[in-house]
């Protein structure tokens, strides 16, 4: 094989690499709507950009921007406990969550350390909102948190409702990277 042959061919290499990548983050974020539930344009409207994914053999993380025009810090309030009115204001947010060695839910410009998500004794994945833990029971717990995830002004929503999906179905981080990281 000629240089040039060889040159050619390592160009189309290089662009069908490209196209696969294109095609699996596209298969990616497929996945991921039919999983929040969410149509095509619902990711846009309801705030979320900049969608990423790394997916290893033992662990996962998915990113996002949220953004949205009405945050309120009353709208992690149980019910109608709210001790000040708040005006609403634009907010953008950067989301990590996965699991990488232990699950979480991290972020920037948020407060995503009130939420706390963990495999319990029985082996079944539960996310808590760690400032009523000790008010709340189960039930109501999961209660909250679903409500949090249909909330497109709170930024963690997104990442609520993939950790509810995961409790849902009784799936454990091998599912996802099985969903999520195989054709």
């Amino acid at each position: 094989m000629d240089q040039a042959s060889e040159s050619k061919l390592k160009q189309e290499i290089q662009e069908l690499e490209e196209q696969l990548d294109t095609k699996l983050a596209a298969f990616f974020i497929i996945r991921l709507r039919k999983m929040l539930g969410v149509s095509e344009q619902g990711l846009a409207d309801w705030g979320i950009t900049d969608v990423s994914i790394s997916i290893d053999t033992d662990s996962w993380v998915i990113g996002y921007t949220h953004t949205t025009e009405k945050y309120n810090e009353n709208n992690y309030n149980c019910g109608d406990e709210s001790e000040t009115e708040v005006e609403s204001k634009p907010k953008t947010s950067k989301i990590l969550f996965g699991n990488d060695d232990r699950y979480f839910l991290s972020g920037q410009n948020t407060r995503v350390g009130r939420f706390k998500i963990y495999t319990n004794s029985q082996k079944t994945l539960r996310v808590i909102n760690s400032d009523y833990d000790i008010e709340l029971d189960k039930d109501a717990q999961s209660d909250l948190i679903r409500q949090y995830s249909e909330n497109k002004d709170i930024p963690e929503w997104a990442a609520l409702k993939f950790f509810t999906y995961m409790c849902d179905n009784k799936w454990d981080s091998d599912s996802i990277i099985k969903h999520l990281g195989t054709l």
